[in-house]
């Protein structure tokens, strides 16, 4: 029985101490700005991870463009606030709000929606 119980609260353990938001590949959702070299994306949906849904605050997450970054349904000119994105990211992130650092990624892909 104790053997159990020890068991029970390491699993407990580790699940508290497991971060809520997954690595993506993708962020999706509406510019907010538009630079030469960077979009800034709504990406509140891939920020908050299990956050309870009564948390209004927005998260933008800064989005680099290079000469590798392609485009589908247009291009960089077809951007402007409110456009409605979906970013392949050139590598897997773990997208935190309470890492600033996490919310610059850089983008392989584009898909103006």
């Amino acid at each position: 029985m104790k053997k159990i119980a020890t068991t029970l609260m390491l699993v407990l353990i580790l699940v508290a101490c497991k971060n809520p938001n997954a690595p993506t590949n993708t962020v999706t959702g509406e510019v907010l700005g538009v630079d030469d070299s960077y979009i800034s994306v709504n990406c509140s949906d891939e920020a908050k991870g299990n956050e309870q849904p009564q948390i209004s605050m927005m998260y933008g997450c800064k989005v680099r463009i290079t000469d590798d970054t392609t485009f589908s349904n247009g291009n960089m000119e077809d951007l402007s606030d409110d456009s409605k994105v979906k970013v392949k990211l050139t590598k897997k992130m773990d997208i935190d709000a309470q890492k600033k650092s996490s919310l610059n990624v850089t983008a392989k892909e584009i898909i103006i929606k």
